[in-house]
């Protein structure tokens, strides 16, 4: 059975693939990569400050590092080697650039047609209290990831969010961490909910303990409840007082949001559908329905032209076009750059010296829940895979975990943290995220204790 494409990844992590490798970790170009990253990294993270977009030096540092690589193996005549590494790095990115265009589509769409105005001015109408707010967006948005995907649910209660406190700074930043952190852990404990846990889950892996399945991984469901309402609560204690501000001027809907609605449940079933009946990657089901929508919009566009009132008719590209391209710009480069290392040796070493030191499986999981919030989790889990540790089910279970809430430590770490990152511009940044880094990893290692103690027949 073929791997998620995401875990393409995997042909520039598996140690024992069919294609052949070099080991550069000890080359000059190894040496130059890492140092590349590690500086790029370093400009990404004082963006706040420098204002220098965070896609740049994440894109210099991306084609710089393939180029080095390309080089080397190009010395050995292994070219066609370094150009399928690439190639499964590129389309890792592809698959969630294309998801999450069609998830900004759609959350535009409705913007467009007045859907979180309009919610807003029933809020604001009713009186209801930023931490009302912060808290009904944080739990739902909890809720719905496990059922349809965590980076679907952050793109739109990150959008509700932003629609009905814009106009209070804080509450927009501090319910976007509490959204990143409720979407990841929300989708951990289930195979509709993260990538990392379906990567995992599709390989079908079988432990002393038992197969890895959906009701073993129902077991993470109390520690991830743990890892996310400790950080939660924690930081709804920074929320200003007062409730949502009324809006000046009455809202309404315009013609076509409950539809528009209807059609972006259907899109995300059909992701779900996609992936888990008929084995093929979800952005399939995504882009179906980004078909579902743009017929819907064709008609919907045709009715207002016809009439002149009509301030500004339907188009779908333009929902397209408020995508946050730095944003997306951005994950290509940490993808890529992420392939890169692994390409290079230096992901593979890591996992075997973590796995086969003397801490043991359980503080090796720990630890790739901390460098998941750097490299992102989805090629830590790929290379998690790649390695195949004989480990017990518990364990396993761990690895998930481990890399699912992992990712919530850095607003770096997860699809989720670098969507919400684009759809709030700058009230969400690296350094209000990281203010919060030691709540979360607090969360997150009381989420491993309660795994440990409640699960402990499993290790």
């Amino acid at each position: 059975m073929k791997k998620p494409a995401l875990g393409l990844l995997l042909l520039s992590l598996s140690p024992a693939g069919e294609a052949a490798t070099l080991d550069l970790t000890t080359h000059w170009v190894g040496y130059l990569s890492l140092t590349i990253f590690i500086i790029a990294m370093l400009v990404v993270v004082v963006e706040e400050f420098t204002q220098l977009r965070k896609s740049k030096p994440v894109l210099l540092a991306a084609g710089l590092m393939w180029g080095l690589v390309a080089w080397a193996y190009g010395q050995h005549d292994l070219n066609h080697e370094a150009e399928a590494a690439f190639r499964a790095s590129l389309l890792a990115y592809f698959e969630i650039l294309m998801f999450m265009l069609v998830a900004i589509a759609y959350v535009n769409s409705l913007r467009q047609r007045g859907l979180f105005q309009w919610l807003e001015y029933k809020i604001g109408n009713r009186g209801v209290s930023y931490r009302r707010v912060y808290w009904s967006l944080g739990l739902l948005c909890f809720v719905v990831s496990p059922l349809a995907d965590n980076l679907a649910a952050a793109l739109f209660f990150g959008a509700l969010l932003l629609a009905i406190v814009r106009k209070s700074p804080k509450t927009v930043a501090l319910g976007s961490v509490h959204i990143v952190i409720a979407a990841n852990a929300g989708g951990v404990f289930s195979a509709f909910g993260d990538i990392t846990t379906l990567m995992v889950w599709r390989e079908h892996l079988v432990t002393p303990q038992g197969p890895v399945d959906l009701l073993a991984l129902s077991r993470l469901f109390l520690p991830a409840l743990v890892s996310y309402l400790i950080p939660a609560w924690w930081i709804s204690r920074a929320l200003p007082d007062g409730n949502v501000r009324m809006p000046s001027e009455p809202a309404q809907c315009r013609k076509g949001t409950w539809v528009i609605l209807f059609l972006f449940v259907v899109t995300v079933a059909l992701a779900v559908a996609t992936r888990q009946l008929l084995h093929l990657p979800a952005v399939l089901g995504m882009v179906t329905g980004m078909g579902f929508l743009m017929l819907y919009g064709y008609f919907l566009r045709m009715r207002e032209s016809r009439r002149p009132i009509t301030r500004s008719p339907f188009n779908v590209y333009h929902a397209i076009a408020g995508a946050e391209w730095n944003s997306l710009l951005f994950l290509y480069g940490v993808i890529a750059c992420t392939g890169a290392l692994a390409f290079v040796g230096y992901l593979p070493k890591f996992g075997q010296l973590i796995y086969q030191s003397p801490a043991g499986d359980t503080l090796a999981n720990l630890g790739v829940g901390g460098l998941s919030a750097i490299l992102d989790n989805i090629p830590v889990q790929a290379l998690v895979i790649a390695m195949r540790p004989e480990m017990s089910m518990g364990q396993w279970l761990l690895a998930i975990f481990s890399t699912g809430i992992g990712g919530s430590l850095l607003s770096i770490g997860s699809a989720a943290g670098v969507g919400m990152m684009g759809l709030t511009a700058e009230r969400y940044t690296f350094f209000r995220h990281l203010r919060w880094t030691p709540v979360i990893l607090l969360g997150y290692l009381a989420g491993v204790g309660v795994h440990l103690v409640i699960n402990s027949a499993l290790f």
